[in-house]
């Protein structure tokens, strides 16, 4: 199962009418195309679950990520004197998917170039995007495209061949005859989100290109499900996700779900994951089974179904781990409730070694590196480990475990 990653934002528009929120409102909804009609493809890269694209800002290129689950477009705020833009004068509270909250300044930018399809006059906010690159470390975001652009054209992401087509609202893209429409709820402003079956439990999630993991809900859906029914969990206790804020600590859930319906698509036994400061999320790991066309404006979601669903897995070691890019080294993230036995390991001890290769002093590439090729060889079922533990090295073994249902 991916390593569940939340990078969503929800703008605040509610409130009083006055003079600033009228200038949030129209931020949020201003903007159009340079053309009515058109066409284009281009690819996209896969960062780690999250899509990762192109876009030309006054004839220079830049990376964005592509996030439906993004209310408004952010601008790295360190690209701001090299783009033409213009302040809108107001500034407002952005809140990150732990509930964390920063007043951010809104900017019209003057255009964005995505494949060749150029949106003018977008409303967008500027922040530090600082946390989130240093906790991706191997790419370098320099802002991210929300759906407050996303609504003035048609799009289709095709994960299998990694290429987005875009079209004008009343253009055609390719579907497939076995294909699913779903009805999108979706205001004049934010993102859009479906109703989903568990159980006896219905809620809404929202479709987030922003998010790579498969499903995430509040743990108020767990506590609901359990009430009627005893579901099969795993429990864990660290870093569960980050957004552009930083890295989120809480306790979660990993629960398996016997039905999730969504429309007419039924999944049987789903992992889902549960937390009291995650939101209800549908991400990259559901998408990537279809091709997914957004159509704004008739408030649809159509699913091509490219590739079927798996029963799903939930296996790992006692404690979990992972690079830390603000100073190169591996940490224990966290740990599974019931597996780690007696003798505790903090979180925030550094490997030295795993599996007698060494991964003290690396530089970010060399950690880059080591993470995303040669990680997956050498972590076998067994791992035989050197960790720093308050300045003392320690030997360590962890197995490889079911984790749900226990072993």
């Amino acid at each position: 199962m991916r390593v569940l990653r939340t990078l969503l934002l929800a703008i605040a528009v509610a409130g009083m009418f006055s003079c600033s929120t009228y200038k949030r409102y129209h931020t949020v909804t201003q903007g159009r195309t340079a053309e009515k009609n058109f066409t284009a493809e281009f690819p996209f890269e896969d960062d780690g679950g999250l899509i990762k694209i192109k876009v030309a800002i006054d004839g220079n290129d830049y990376d964005f990520m592509f996030d439906s689950g993004n209310d408004l477009t952010m601008v790295d705020e360190q690209l701001l004197p090299y783009i033409g833009y213009k302040s809108n004068n107001v500034s407002g509270e952005i809140v990150g998917s732990s509930q964390r909250a920063k007043i951010n300044r809104y900017i019209t930018v003057d255009e964005f170039d995505i494949g060749g399809v150029k949106f003018e006059k977008t409303g967008a906010f500027s922040g530090d995007m600082t946390s989130l690159n240093e906790a991706l470390g191997c790419g370098k975001f320099h802002g991210i495209i929300g759906s407050n652009l996303m609504r003035k054209a048609k799009w289709q992401i095709d994960y299998k061949n990694k290429v987005i087509r875009v079209t004008g609202h009343k253009g055609e893209l390719p579907q497939s005859p076995n294909g699913i429409t779903l009805k999108m709820k979706a205001k004049s402003y934010g993102g859009a989100k479906g109703l989903v079956k568990m159980g006896h439990v219905e809620t809404e999630f929202t479709f987030d290109t922003g998010f790579n993991g498969d499903f995430s809900a509040n743990k108020a859906v767990f506590d609901a499900i359990s009430e009627r029914e005893a579901i099969p969990y795993a429990v864990s206790d660290g870093q569960s996700n980050f957004s552009v804020y930083g890295a989120n600590i809480s306790r979660d859930y990993y629960a398996r779900i016997p039905t999730f319906e969504i429309g007419p698509v039924e999944l049987k036994d789903q992992i889902i994951q549960f937390g009291s400061k995650s939101v209800n999320l549908i991400g990259n790991g559901f998408f990537e089974h279809f091709i997914v066309t957004f159509d704004w404006k008739a408030k649809t979601l159509r699913l091509d179904p490219v590739a079927d669903f798996g029963r799903e897995e939930l296996n790992g070691y006692p404690y979990f781990f992972g690079p830390n890019y603000k100073n190169n080294s591996i940490e224990i993230l966290g740990s599974w409730e019931g597996h780690t036995g007696d003798e505790k390991i903090p979180f925030g001890a550094k490997f030295i070694s795993i599996n007698g290769h060494n991964v003290r002093n690396l530089t970010t590439q060399e950690l880059c590196n080591f993470w995303n090729t040669k990680a997956s060889e050498i972590l076998s079922d067994k791992i035989d480990a050197v960790i720093l533990v308050n300045g003392q090295e320690k030997a360590i073994t962890l197995r490889r475990r079911s984790l749900l249902p226990k072993d």
